[in-house]
């Protein structure tokens, strides 16, 4: 036998010695699969803690954006916010009187003004007057005026770069109502915010909280720095409505997004400002009592933001968001991480003892099924209908990673169901006394005449087709190639019974005798088998390069 054929020889038998360990050792592969993934669990939230650290929230960022997508239901938008962009149409429209943007600074004095006579419950101005206008202090003077007049409304403040806080006149200590430890260092911090003091006691931070990705995701209702904390643009507005928030209303969520632009009522600056000065056809009685949103969205003037489900959003309809979840308590909070671990170690645990006990593999495929299936609804449903979001997305891949690694790995133990009753059937195992073994190698043409010619010569209850030896076709087609077996059981003593095939008992048969136990007899009848099967591929190999030499020869003596 050559060193390839010794090398496939051992390494088949190899391979049929793991199939036998694994049967054997299941409890400890599954034990030891199940504390592995579950280990694997534990030490990746360990790391995305780790990196998470300064965020209140832990969440998956690209589930959850699917799952946004996917969702049954969005909430409603709250018919009393009203947004009022700065739009196209308004610089277009207000072009030949106050020219190019920015217009005076007296016009938002009037318009503000005009707020305030109709009522409005509250009023967020997401525009900066972070610097005197030296050419018009008339019309910052009005501004100023109407700022304190109009006491709803509730002016921006943005906070720039740490880096840039040594160069910053501005101390903690000035920004009103400003908590932290570094009031009283006057420590400086690099902000705008409106240059007139009327507006100081209604400032809010407009920044947004970004992921690593650039989107959108959370919101934070207070704003917390290293230096100081600070009301958000949009609770410093409800503030103003005097709208009562509960204690989850003001901690940190994911922002429930509404779907699309028109969810809340939106007009353009221009038609709201022209009825005030009574040229248009706006009805200015719609703004009693409502949370007006004010900022600029047209092209040029507005940085569109990424959200989970749109890639470009303006300002104003996140602000309305943000208003709109902390007055209605949509906003989403995970589950804690913890959970998720849990839920993912018993998804592990519960399909390694289903196996270890032996449940039959069709109910564990299906109660798989549909337990994956439940998850998904679960995540759905929960930020759909609730204000918590309960992610099951990781719990759902780890658990059809260790499904799919379990049932890799049964294929060499259960195989095919005739293979399994060959090998592990004790009533027929019981009464054998031998067992003969055919083995036809890439012949699939005289395997089936063959098979067919034992059928009608013998009792074809003796006969087993085994196409999957050893319980798994992989096992050793690899190594073998298109290897077909024929393994016959005798009960009553000569298993050939013809005369046929009694020429083939030299090469083709190898006899057994079943003794000992029936696990001592099933590993020596299987290596057997494999010789036998080596043997007889090299054996066959060797009876066809000798015909072929002895055609050869007759061929020359002829000649």
């Amino acid at each position: 036998m050559s060193i390839w054929r010794r090398f496939i020889f051992r390494a088949s038998k190899s391979l049929v010695a793991f199939g036998l360990i694994s049967r054997r050792s299941k409890k400890g592969f599954y034990i030891g699969l199940a504390t592995l993934f579950s280990f694997a669990t534990v030490a990746y939230f360990g790391v995305v803690t780790c990196e998470q650290e300064s965020a209140q929230l832990q969440y998956d960022s690209d589930s959850m954006d699917l799952a946004f997508e996917y969702r049954l239901k969005e909430p409603d938008a709250d018919k009393n916010i009203i947004l009022i962009d700065v739009d196209e149409r308004s610089l277009a429209m207000m072009a030949e009187e106050f020219g190019r943007w920015p217009w005076p600074r007296y016009v938002f004095g009037e318009f503000l003004a005009g707020l305030a006579d109709y009522e409005v419950g509250a009023v967020a101005l997401n525009i900066m007057f972070s610097d005197p206008d030296i050419r018009d202090r008339d019309s910052d003077a009005l501004l100023a005026e109407m700022s304190g007049y109009a006491r709803q409304v509730a002016f921006p403040i943005t906070r720039l770069s740490a880096e840039n806080d040594e160069l910053s006149e501005v101390k903690v200590s000035f920004l009103s109502g400003a908590v932290g430890a570094n009031l009283a260092n006057d420590e400086t911090v690099a902000v705008l915010y409106p240059f007139f003091p009327e507006a100081h006691d209604r400032l809010g931070v407009n920044n947004l909280t970004l992921d690593d990705d650039g989107i959108v995701r959370r919101f934070q209702p207070t704003f917390a720095d290293q230096k100081f904390v600070y009301p958000s643009l949009a609770k410093r507005t409800l503030d103003l409505f005097d709208a009562r928030l509960s204690a989850h209303a003001e901690q940190e969520y994911l922002v429930n997004w509404r779907s699309h632009r028109g969810s809340y009522a939106r007009y353009s600056f221009s038609d709201v400002y022209a009825s005030m000065a009574g040229d248009g056809d706006f009805d200015l009685a719609t703004l009693k009592g409502k949370i007006v949103v004010i900022g600029a969205t047209a092209p040029g003037l507005a940085l569109l933001k990424a959200t989970p489900l749109s890639n470009a959003v303006d300002d104003n309809f996140m602000i309305a968001n943000f208003i709109d979840d902390m007055k209605n308590e949509t906003g989403l909070t995970p589950i804690p991480v913890w959970m998720i671990v849990l839920f993912s170690c018993l998804s592990f645990w519960c399909l390694a003892i289903a196996h270890i006990k032996g449940v039959d593999e069709g109910l564990i495929d299906g109660g798989f099924i549909l337990a994956e299936i439940a998850s998904v609804l679960v995540t759905l449903i929960s930020i759909s209908y609730t204000n918590v979001a309960i992610d099951l997305a990781f719990p759902v891949l780890m658990g059809l990673a260790f499904f799919s690694v379990s049932k890799l790995y049964s294929i060499p133990i259960t195989g095919s169901r005739r293979a399994t009753k060959l090998f592990f059937d004790e009533v027929e195992w019981s009464g054998a006394t031998q067992a003969l073994l055919l083995g036809y190698f890439d012949a699939d043409a005289v395997y089936e005449r063959d098979l067919n010619d034992l059928e009608a010569k013998m009792d074809a209850k003796k006969i087993f087709c085994v196409d999957n030896l050893f319980s798994g076709e992989n096992l050793t087609s690899d190594f073998m190639g298109t290897t077909r077996y024929v393994l016959i059981l005798d009960h009553q003593g000569d298993p050939v019974g013809s005369t046929e095939l009694a020429e083939f008992k030299g090469k083709l048969i190898q006899r057994i005798s079943v003794a000992g136990t029936h696990a001592e007899a099933r590993v020596s009848v299987i290596k057997a088998m494999l010789d036998m099967s080596m043997q007889f591929i090299v054996d066959h190999q060797n009876m066809a390069h000798q015909s072929l030499l002895q055609e050869t020869t007759d061929d020359d003596s002829q000649l």
